[in-house]
Order: structure tokens, then C-alpha cells, then sequence
């Protein structure tokens, strides 16, 4: 079942990549409902991180309410191409697109408009946002590994 807060059915999904590197050392937003932690601080040079580009729609979906904590409200989902390959791009709205755009003129948005735009923005609440301590990165990599086996 998928969070009705992080939009995510696995409660352990992120950090997609260098997981106890990410835990130990970046912001995280921490899902009120599934206690799901997302990277805050990642950026496009590391490709990670809610304002990086994202292979599949999906993993850009488990990002996508971190870019909402970044943003403080809804946000929306863009297909891009540069000619070669296809990504995907969370921007706070169409305007983040087109200046997106016209800053990266190699890059295109073929559809125009998000493939999913945030239906119900749900404010942050005090102490989502934060950096983990020691004991909760290790216990959230023990159970990211019981998930993944």
C-alpha cells in the first residue's frame, strides 16, 4: 500500500544510492507516516538528492515529497530528453520548467506538462527535516537490509 504522505509502498526505498553515506551525513526529510527517510541535500553533479535527474518515473517518485519539504508545497514530475536519452525532473511548477529549459537548450520537454503533479500539498511538520543520529541510521540500514533480502 502506497503512503498517503511519501508516495511510496516501501518504507525503506531511499537512499537509492550510498545509503549509509546519505543517512549518516545529509538533511533528511523523515516521513511522519512510514518513517521513511529522504534525502534533502543531493544535487545534480552526485545525481542524487530530490532536484537531480532520475532515470525511471519511479525512483523520481520517491523523491518527490523531499523536493515538497524543499519547495513548502506541491510539485510536479517532468519527462525530458536530450536528444540521446530520456530522465525525469521534479520541479515546484511550470515555470521551474521553462526556466529549467531555457537555461539547458539541448534539453526538451516532449509532453509540456507534468506526468504527475501533487494533488494535496501536506504542510512539514516541526522535525521532519533534520539530520539522523548514529543509532537511528544503523537501525534504519538493519531493516533497509531485511527489506532488500
Amino acid at each position: 500500500m502506497k503512503c498517503p504522505e511519501c508516495y511510496s509502498s516501501d518504507n525503506r526505498a531511499t537512499p537509492l544510492k550510498n545509503p549509509e553515506d546519505c543517512l549518516s551525513n545529509h538533511v533528511q526529510y523523515i516521513c511522519s507516516t512510514c518513517g521513511r527517510a529522504i534525502c534533502m541535500e543531493g544535487d545534480e553533479r552526485e545525481k542524487h538528492g530530490p532536484l537531480s535527474s532520475f532515470g525511471s518515473f519511479n525512483d523520481a517518485m520517491l523523491y518527490l515529497r523531499a523536493a515538497e519539504a524543499l519547495f513548502n508545497g506541491p510539485c510536479g514530475i517532468y519527462e525530458l530528453t536530450d536528444g540521446a536519452k530520456v530522465f525525469y525532473k521534479i520541479f515546484k511548477d511550470k515555470d521551474g520548467l521553462m526556466n529549467y529549459l531555457l537555461e539547458n537548450p539541448e534539453k526538451r520537454c516532449p509532453l509540456g506538462e507534468a506526468l504527475h503533479e501533487t494533488e494535496e500539498f501536506r504542510p512539514v511538520v516541526e522535525g521532519q527535516i533534520r539530520r539522523l543520529d548514529k543509532e537511528e541510521v544503523e537501525e534504519y540500514l538493519r531493516e533497509k537490509e531485511e527489506v532488500d533480502d
